[in-house]
């Protein structure tokens, strides 16, 4: 399955994170890593390259709507970052089903995605109450590409 993972160049504290998220993916998952990056091609992308992880130059297209939200640039910068996952679906064009993590996660075991059962839209966990479906956590999602892209204009 595919790993989806996005950072931009204004996040580059998270670099090492994304190393590690990178390095443990390749040694303990049969993970494809793709990485959306809004940014240019530097050191993290080199090295990203080298670990053959599929590196996607890609500006998230709610940016302008998020400039006008956030007038402080810090937050910009945090929201234009998170806001590259739900790009997703614009952005893949071949698999069903792929996963989304944030940078700071570490894979111990490779995941069968065959005991899972998929979502119609994308499965995440709760925030903090696991009852309260209106507060949910999007660091780790598996997403339901044809579906989600099929409502992409109404999100």
């Amino acid at each position: 399955m595919k790993w989806y993972f996005a950072c931009n160049d204004r996040s580059q504290k998270y670099y090492e994170l994304i190393k590690a998220a990178v390095r443990s993916a390749l040694k303990n998952t049969n993970l494809k890593p793709h990485f959306i990056y809004d940014g240019s091609p530097n050191e993290l992308t080199g090295w990203l390259e080298k670990h053959n992880v599929k590196i996607i130059f890609h500006k998230s297209m709610f940016y302008d709507k998020l400039k006008e939200h956030y007038t402080d640039n810090n937050e910009l910068n945090i929201a234009s970052g998170a806001f590259l996952r739900c790009d997703i679906p614009i952005i893949e064009q071949e698999d069903d089903f792929v996963l989304y993590t944030d940078c700071d996660v570490i894979f111990t075991k490779n995941i069968d995605f065959n005991q899972i059962e998929m979502p119609e839209y994308f499965s995440c966990s709760a925030e903090m109450d696991r009852l309260n479906f209106d507060s949910f956590n999007t660091g780790i999602m598996v997403m339901n590409i044809k579906n989600l892209r099929n409502t992409y204009d109404d999100f």
